[in-house]
């Protein structure tokens, strides 16, 4: 955008205009978000006196701001967003990474993009790049209800920061193969443990546990050899329970059932005859009950956790990692192996794009590939 000159054919700085009268204004924000004017007959006279106006501002800011910590600022401003009770656990664990930082404690009016880079760096250390991202998202809407409140002058992460990143932190995910799930039921039954019938259907259907759990006898149609879903049982901070959609809407879909799953779903019921109403819906929750009471979420975790322990100590020479979303990584390579086409496994993914079922959730080894080269004659 060209430069704006004054009658004289000088550039102005921001916030600077000249009048048809030839008299110079300047406009700006006082510390409460008014909009202020001053004026002046010569520029130069103009610039002096917004240079007061800058000392001004710069002091005001700094008094509110050393009141106030990166932290602090950050609760400030995810309290005022309108998340879904899920989304605000996820804000609430991106606060507890962040609050691991002394970067946190930071006073705003300290805050400058040297601060930001370092923390960055070493957030990005610990963290994934995506995660890292993510962070920085909070972070910088934070920032920016800090300029608009008066609290700063401008946000420090208005930067392009993507190029300081590191990719790929994470080792990518992987599901079990074929193998490593073979050999982990054969050892599950062995010691005749509770959870075979989770863990074939959570592998069988790519369910996330949260869909798993909040699963009910009205979701279930064994005519057509289908469940519907559409909801999943979350837990809150302080141990409540909550109902929310699925994660995405896609993901509210009917998907067919195998014999495989239908089997372990029939055990399933078996295993929990219990139902509880909840949330204003009967017969909830038939697979996340137990002894009358809902099973949470980290409670599943725990319990992969300690099968995975368990697997380990017995295979010391082929340790695995398990754990409920592990199982749905899985599911994908299962139906590829056995001759599924993409689009039919998209579909038991609930997926929006068949490239996210390609890339992230397809684990094929050397072996299934010589396979499938053998298939067509290839040696």
């Amino acid at each position: 955008m060209a430069s704006r000159k004054d009658s004289k054919g000088r550039v102005l700085k921001e916030g600077e205009s000249q009048r048809k009268d030839g008299m110079y204004m300047y406009r700006y924000r006082e510390i409460n978000g008014e909009r202020t004017y001053v004026y002046a007959k010569d520029l130069k006279k103009l610039r002096m006196k917004e240079d007061a106006i800058r000392k001004y501002l710069d002091e005001a800011i700094a008094n509110n701001g050393n009141e106030r910590t990166v932290i602090t600022q950050l609760k400030i401003s995810i309290k005022h967003k309108s998340y879904r009770q899920s989304s605000l656990n996820t804000a609430n664990r991106f606060i507890a990474m962040i609050t691991q930082f002394d970067f946190a404690n930071i006073p705003l009016s300290k805050v400058n993009q040297s601060l930001c880079k370092e923390f960055i760096k070493g957030f990005n250390a610990k963290y994934s790049q995506q995660t890292t991202m993510r962070a920085l998202s909070y972070l910088k809407a934070a920032f920016h209800e800090a300029v608009g409140d008066g609290l700063l002058r401008k946000n420090p992460l208005d930067f392009r920061y993507l190029s300081m990143l590191t990719q790929n932190v994470n080792p990518p995910r992987e599901g079990l193969t074929e193998e490593e799930f073979d050999s982990l039921i054969a050892y599950m039954e062995s010691i005749n443990h509770w959870l075979i019938p989770h863990t074939i259907f959570l592998r069988e259907t790519g369910l996330r546990i949260g869909e798993f759990l909040g699963l009910s006898l009205d979701d279930i149609n064994f005519t057509e050899h289908t469940i519907h879903i559409q909801r999943q049982l979350q837990t809150r901070r302080d141990g409540t329970f909550f109902i929310s959609p699925p994660k995405t809407e896609s993901s509210n879909a009917v998907i067919p059932l195998t014999n495989v799953a239908e089997n372990a779903l029939v055990k399933l019921i078996e295993l929990h005859p219990d139902t509880i109403d909840f949330d204003g819906a009967a017969h909830l929750f038939v697979l996340g009950c137990k002894n009358s009471c809902l099973i949470r979420v980290s409670s599943m975790d725990t319990y992969y956790r300690r099968l995975n322990e368990k697997y380990n100590k017995a295979h010391p020479e082929h340790p695995i990692k398990i754990t409920p979303h592990i199982l749905r990584h899985s599911t994908p390579a299962h139906y590829f192996k056995q001759g599924m086409q993409v689009p039919f496994v998209q579909k038991i993914m609930r997926h929006s794009e068949s490239a996210t079922t390609m890339k992230i959730y397809t684990h094929l080894n050397e072996s299934d590939i010589a396979g499938e080269m053998k298939k067509i004659g290839m040696r």
